[in-house]
């Protein structure tokens, strides 16, 4: 009765590790139907405990296949005509598009019934693992590697995914190594009860504190981004998109739709992550020395970038992110930040908030800046501290000296800093001088400066070219500037709700100029793009430029899309719909290629778990004699456990022991093996006789081993 308490706990523990395959699988895929996924590997499961002939369990699972294939993902009656042809053409047409390598062809159903036979793989493998050789790291380590996967390349969040399965991994380890030392005479529920109940306790007490404690931020918020983008690995090019890293800029870029998050606002605005200031000749830096200071999420907001604000003009925004965000995006004029978050914090040096636990939805009250142009015009620079000035005007020693000319030349005549960044503001997004592209930019050459390249050579770029030369212009003649990063006002997607979309396809960047009395003040020199900011005259209060002269579909910290043309109400209406027939598919392609992903996991893991099934299978005595004499060696066996495997390794199908045959009488088939007559002997005494020593002295200890070492599959 005891060890069938323990049979039936490992058996649950073991499903319920199986099952963290399932749960990641139906919520990308998008499909209902896991209790049939759920009812598939406990059929599996139990198969394996009542040892089911193969001949009989092949057949029940292979006809389980179907009908759950059919119910989770078609809804339909298995048992129609119509159905069984659905599943074989789904069949054909997933056969088809494996061969010719077009994952997103591969029909849903096809990636189902690929996911189905690698679980029912790893259900007896695990069951094997587990009952036959009381081992279950491989299978907890196979789990983990596919949750982590999973929490990598897709949207699916598997962090407790993961504690759950090291929770049931390390159960059905100390339940298997428990059942293995549990003699038949005793009982589970025996005064050690205590034991294993403070054993439980004490396991479950560390994974709560994992889950509670604080942890370091990590190195990279998200590895595969940022190995693309930084290094260029697993692709051509760099996806656009936010990154923290612009230690180099340059080289073509490839578009990416994916949402990053939503905003209700009135008006469009640019929304700003960060700034940096260190120009290296190959991108930009900001010193890691500069620390962090904790913020309240219910005070004022600890960045002020202007100041003059126009108080009566307040607006509320609120934005959600796609996945939980390690960063806070705002815009300019944010007077207030509202969240759940508690360890928000703020890196002065390039005015950025960050969150080591990550945040998903915010509040925001904003005050709209004062830009007024006369104030600017008026700003003195010499009035600013040298500190200050020396730090925002800083360019590297090798600067080729053209940059400073044409800067001289460009706005020659201007008399104002204001009218200087104007000047170069126009010569940089008008004109025609310059070409927009993210495919056509080259990679900074060897030796190079990155601005100096764009402005004379190769003059095609995207977003960190033209706002990266426009800072170092600048600061060439000696106006304070930097260079700031973000999303720009993305697309409206709800003109009820004023809900915009940005997606990575949004990133973006600029130049902020610094005027004393009106504080940074963001600029637009590229092309197709426009400032959303409005800036004013004070004596006509007329706009320079309207807030909702941006709708941009602009590209990233690497990249810009597309400025929207102006157009009628009626030509509005039809490049709405345009655009929400264009989200949709965008939402379609992210959703294909989570489909992709999946596909490829489910195959390669039945692969894997098929050729180890083969492999466990064709060596099973080797690894069975190689695992009885290490234990052997360092005397972690009982004499009956090492007793029953030898017998068992030298059982074959023409051996089989016989109902009618005693335990001596079958040994004397084995007379030709030396030793085993006295080991057999020695069994009999522990089994029915009196004797409790249940330990392998060195005399049967060299018997064992002599044996072994004589046998024809030996490792």
């Amino acid at each position: 009765m005891s060890k069938r308490i323990l049979s039936g706990c490992l058996l649950v523990f073991a499903f319920l590790l199986i099952a963290e395959w399932v749960y990641p699988f139906h919520d990308i895929l998008r499909i209902g139907g896991s209790s049939w996924t759920l009812l598939f590997i406990a059929s599996c499961l139990l198969g394996s405990f009542f040892q089911l002939r193969f001949y009989i369990s092949f057949p029940i699972h292979f006809v389980l296949v179907y009908l759950f294939s059919t119910l989770a993902v078609k809804g339909t009656n298995p048992l129609r005509i119509s159905a069984i042809s659905t599943f074989i053409d789904n069949v054909r047409d997933g056969i088809a598009a494996m061969t010719e390598l077009s994952a997103k062809a591969v029909p849903p159903l096809f990636i189902y019934l690929i996911f189905l036979v690698a679980l029912w793989l790893l259900a007896y493998i695990t069951f094997y693992s587990i009952f036959r050789k009381q081992r279950v790291l491989n299978i907890l380590i196979m789990t983990l590697l596919y949750l982590l996967i999973i929490n990598t390349f897709t949207q699916y969040d598997a962090t407790f995914a993961i504690v759950r399965s090291c929770l049931f991994g390390f159960l059905i380890l100390y339940l298997a190594n428990w059942q293995a030392n549990l003699s038949p005479s005793s009982h589970v529920f025996s005064k050690r009860i205590f034991y294993h109940l403070g054993i439980f306790a004490l396991l479950f007490a560390i994974l709560f504190a994992a889950t509670q404690l604080p942890t370091y931020k990590p190195y990279f918020a998200d590895p595969i981004p940022t190995l693309k983008s930084k290094f260029g690995l697993l692709d051509t090019t760099r996806q656009i998109g936010y990154s923290e890293d612009d230690s180099r800029l340059g080289g073509p870029l490839e578009n990416d739709s994916t949402e990053v998050f939503q905003v209700q606002t009135e008006s469009a605005h640019y929304y700003r992550v960060e700034a940096k200031w260190q120009y290296t000749g190959k991108g930009w830096e900001t010193p890691k020395a500069e620390k962090t200071k904790p913020l309240s999420s219910q005070t004022d907001f600890p960045i002020d970038l202007n100041d003059r604000y126009d108080t009566k003009a307040k607006e509320q925004i609120d934005i959600e992110f796609t996945a939980s965000n390690g960063y806070i995006a705002y815009p300019y004029g944010t007077d207030k930040l509202q969240s759940g978050a508690s360890d928000i914090r703020y890196q002065p040096a390039g005015d950025k908030l960050t969150t080591e636990n990550g945040i998903k939805k915010y509040h925001i009250e904003l005050e709209p800046p004062v830009y007024d142009i006369p104030t600017m015009q008026k700003a003195k620079m010499d009035q600013l501290n040298k500190q200050f000035l020396a730090q925002y005007t800083q360019l590297p020693r090798e600067l080729p000296k053209r940059v400073k000319r044409l800067a001289e030349k460009v706005t020659a005549g201007e008399k104002t800093a204001y009218d200087k960044a104007k000047a170069i503001e126009t010569y940089l997004n008008s004109g025609g001088r310059f070409t927009y592209s993210i495919e056509n930019a080259d990679v900074t050459d060897r030796g190079k400066d990155y601005v100096d390249q764009f402005l004379f050579d190769t003059k095609i770029g995207y977003c960190d070219n033209f706002s990266t030369a426009m800072v170092v212009m600048l600061r060439s003649l000696g106006i304070p500037a930097r260079w700031a990063k973000g999303f720009n006002s993305g697309t409206m997607i709800d003109d009820v709700e004023m809900t915009y979309q940005i997606t990575n396809d949004n990133a973006h960047s600029w130049p902020e100029v610094y005027f004393p009395g009106t504080g940074w003040v963001p600029f637009e020199p590229t092309t197709t793009f426009s400032n959303p900011e409005t800036f004013t005259e004070a004596q006509t209060e007329a706009p320079e430029q309207s807030a909702d002269s941006t709708n941009d579909s602009e590209a990233d910290t690497e990249t810009p899309a597309e400025k929207p043309d102006t157009a009628t109400p009626n030509q509005q209406k039809q490049e709405q719909q345009k655009q929400s027939k264009k989200e949709t598919a965008k939402s379609k392609a992210t959703s294909s290629n989570d489909h992709s992903i999946l596909l490829w996991i489910s195959t390669i893991t039945a692969i894997v778990l098929l050729l180890l099934a083969i492999v466990a299978f064709l060596f099973r005595r080797q690894f069975t004699v190689w695992r009885l004499k290490r234990q052997l060696e360092k005397e972690a066996i009982t004499f009956t456990a090492a007793y029953e495997r030898l017998l068992h390794t030298l059982t074959t199908s023409q051996t089989k022991r016989q109902s009618s045959e005693t335990l001596r009488q079958f040994a004397q088939r084995f007379s030709m093996i030396d030793g085993l007559a006295v080991l057999t002997q020695r069994y009999e005494q522990l089994t029915y006789g009196n004797s409790s020593e249940n330990i392998i002295s060195s005399e049967e200890k060299a018997l064992f081993l002599g044996i072994l070492a004589k046998l024809p599959y030996k490792v």
